[in-house]
């Protein structure tokens, strides 16, 4: 607009193109555009994020708000880095399946999801028999910026299993 060329400098009819932060934009592909709508985005980040209708503030800065691109409403979500991330650490650096056909994983192939890793994960039971697993392999917990927190398994003895550890992970 001519409005817009006085404030900016640019010709009048310039196209303009915004974008939208990954977890912004994926929010409107999974639909969650109304209040209450919440989803879920599981990869190397994941994130929950909620629509609401006014920014949801929290002293322990847990959240992150953003504005929406539907009208009056903002995007709410708390973020864990490397989630995804896990996965591969385990598969390749920890696991490290020999024989994909018989254990279900395909060792140093980066897909997703990994071949047979639900058909594991159900060996163990939920709750991983007490074994618990912190997330945080690339980033501190998101509401204790503290850069001494790392990931870790709490509960680890002999007795767990391969399939322990990827359950506590996906529990985790």
């Amino acid at each position: 607009s001519n409005e817009s060329s006085q404030e900016t400098g640019l010709t009048p009819g310039t196209p303009v193109i915004i974008g939208g932060q990954d977890f912004v934009c994926s929010a409107l592909g999974a639909g969650c555009v109304n209040p209450g709508d919440i989803y879920i985005s599981l990869g190397s980040s994941s994130w929950i994020a909620a629509c609401t209708n006014q920014m949801i503030l929290d002293s322990s800065c847990m959240f992150s708000n953003q504005i929406f691109p539907v009208s009056g409403t903002y995007l709410s979500m708390v973020n864990l880095q490397g989630i995804g991330t896990v996965f591969k650490w385990l598969r390749n650096s920890i696991l490290r399946y020999d024989n994909p056909e018989t254990l279900y994983v395909e060792p140093y192939r980066n897909i997703y999801p990994y071949t047979g890793l639900q058909k594991r994960i159900c060996q163990s039971c939920p709750g991983a028999n007490g074994l618990l697993f912190l997330p945080y392999l690339l980033e501190h917990t998101p509401n204790h910026p503290d850069p001494w927190s790392s990931a870790a398994y709490v509960g680890l003895s002999w007795h767990h299993s391969q399939a322990d550890l990827l359950r506590a992970a996906a529990e985790g």
